[in-house]
């Protein structure tokens, strides 16, 4: 075996590891020493191949990181988490390996000011050029990081060299650079019950398109072929994202037979199961996130069910938790509400979207005060919009728990969240089979320390992490619970509760103090006011009762 082909072993062997940082290490030396002699071992299509493996593991800690925030009390920013600082490194490092396949000089960058109009403006290039998977890993790369504007970049070099040799995969990309088929990086403005505004894009980017131009575009390159299940969803997200529900349901008509009422096409020939446009978990995954972006979140639910009834496909198990995870995330946004905006949206249901009530008034005392408010009306919206919530909420945790997904923190957060509401009904008995659900996923992930399963590889997620985040989740349902006992003037039952419900003696002894310190000194202020103000209700009985012996 020659030297070269050592090293092609010898990455391959790390690849397969999960050691992706030594991979590109290997690479980058590789490289520099003998470029030629690299790709005449390895092939482009396998170079490629690793690269992008890279860049999927890459955005998994991208993931990680993000669903750590959410629930992590340190404040101190991205600059000093292990799991981003690991996920710009590698970004660093693709980059740069690059940039030293296209330049000699190793000063020289893909992103450097002379390379902007130019890719190849060098005196020193190697002689390398870009590959179509090159392309493709580049693309996926900066749009995992929201770098749009580089993601775009990227096709205006390949336009620049290649014409109109677009791949499969690059269509795709173009669609989620240029018509919103990425989800995750849509501003997130929706449900009028529950405005929000969060745009997670890193980058300015104002060079969008519409859908169906693209699509013209890849018709006309690639005639009449049809799509597989990775384009199929990515065109439902983009016309999901320009807003445009009518096509929307055309499109899953045309598809799938399946109308937007959940009314089947009985002329639509239902496809083989070997169809690559046979739909999976991922279609149903994207109706859901479409629709729900909307406003259409129980229209989704009768559609995918439609969908689960004549496709067949399986909602169970771990391949189904990001499905899981969109509907408590959309069920949570569409059905949430507060006062303001509950207000308005009754007034326009009511008087019209231009009425004067909607505008005129601001808060609920303001509206009572006018004589055209139909108070009673608004009453009944409001006890329409709870109980929907409630009932969404109360079905899919039970059907969650049937599915057997297993843990999930996005899904456990959420309705931990519901759970802390105080709409919700039989509020202790709920608490305490969500203690019970956690509590057995925590037996089920929670080792020693010294355990084989416990590492300290940031590339690794071990199961220690998973039982971590599961602790800090019972804790707060332990805290919320016993708020529940106290406020109910029970505070007698919280110690027991403690005792009895905590996971270890640490946890037992920590809300113990919390219990005492933090809690107690609020119910006996609690106590004692309540003890006052019933005081003085019977000192001003007495007063009227005195008056009327007065009268008498």
């Amino acid at each position: 075996m020659s030297r070269e082909q050592k090293i092609k072993v010898e990455l391959l062997k790390y690849a397969d590891k999960k050691e992706y940082d030594i991979v590109l290490d290997l690479l980058l030396q590789w490289v520099q020493r003998d470029l030629i002699g690299m790709f005449a071992t390895m092939t482009r299509e396998e170079f490629a191949f690793i690269v992008n493996q890279v860049i999927v593991h890459q955005y998994t800690l991208l993931q990680r990181y993000a669903s750590r925030r959410s629930l992590s009390k340190d404040v101190s920013g991205k600059s000093k988490d292990p799991l981003f600082l690991e996920a710009m490194h590698l970004v660093q490092k693709i980059r740069r390996l690059y940039s030293n396949i296209l330049y000699v000089d190793p000063t020289e960058h893909i992103y450097g000011v002379d390379k902007r109009e130019n890719l190849y403006s060098s005196d020193k290039l190697t002689g390398v050029k870009l590959s179509v998977a090159d392309y493709e890993n580049l693309v996926l790369m900066e749009l995992h990081n929201y770098k749009f504007d580089l993601a775009s970049k990227w096709f205006q070099r390949f336009a620049k060299e290649y014409a109109l040799r677009m791949s499969y995969k690059l269509y795709i990309l173009k669609l989620q650079t240029y018509c919103g088929g990425l989800p995750s990086s849509w501003l997130q403005s929706n449900a009028e019950l529950a405005r929000m505004n969060f745009d997670p894009k890193q980058s300015r980017f104002k060079w969008e398109q519409e859908v169906s131009a693209v699509m013209s575009e890849f018709y006309s390159e690639n005639g009449n072929v049809k799509l597989d299940n990775e384009f199929n969803e990515t065109v439902i997200y983009c016309i999901g994202y320009s807003k445009n529900i009518d096509y929307l349901n055309h499109h899953i008509y045309s598809v799938y037979g399946i109308a937007p009422n959940a009314e089947v096409n009985r002329n639509f020939e239902i496809m083989s199961t070997e169809d690559p446009a046979y739909p999976d978990i991922n279609i149903l995954t994207a109706i859901v996130v479409a629709m729900s972006h909307n406003d259409r979140f129980n229209t989704a639910m009768k559609v995918v069910s439609r969908f689960q009834e004549i496709y067949d496909i399986d909602t169970s198990g771990v391949k189904a938790k990001n499905f899981w995870q969109q509907i408590f995330k959309w069920c949570n946004l569409s059905n949430r509400y507060s006062e303001k905006s509950s207000l308005k949206i009754f007034s326009k249901i009511t008087d019209g979207s231009k009425s004067k009530t909607a505008r005129a008034h601001s808060s609920l005392e303001s509206a009572k005060s006018d004589p055209n408010f139909d108070y009673e009306g608004y009453l009944e919206f409001v006890s329409h919009i709870s109980n929907l919530r409630k009932t969404s909420f109360d079905q899919l945790w039970a059907l969650y728990n049937e599915a057997g997904i297993g843990f999930s923190f996005q899904v456990y957060k959420t309705y931990l969240q519901y759970l802390r509401e105080s709409i919700v009904e039989d509020r202790e008995q709920k608490y305490y089979n969500y203690l019970s659900v956690l509590l057995n996923d925590y037996q089920k992930y929670n080792v020693n320390k010294k355990s084989f399963n416990t590492r300290n590889d940031p590339n690794f997620r071990a199961v220690s992490n998973i039982a971590g985040t599961i602790y800090d989740l019972y804790i707060v349902a332990m805290k919320s619970l016993i708020d529940i006992k106290w406020q109910a003037t029970y505070a007698g039952q919280c110690p027991p509760l403690i005792e009895k419900w905590s996971l270890d003696d640490k946890m037992k002894k920590d809300l113990k103090l919390w219990f005492e310190t933090n809690r107690l000194p609020k119910y006996k202020s609690m106590i004692e006011k309540k003890r006052e103000e019933h005081m003085i209700k019977l000192r001003t009985d007495d007063k009227e009762e005195d008056s009327f012996l007065d009268l008498m």
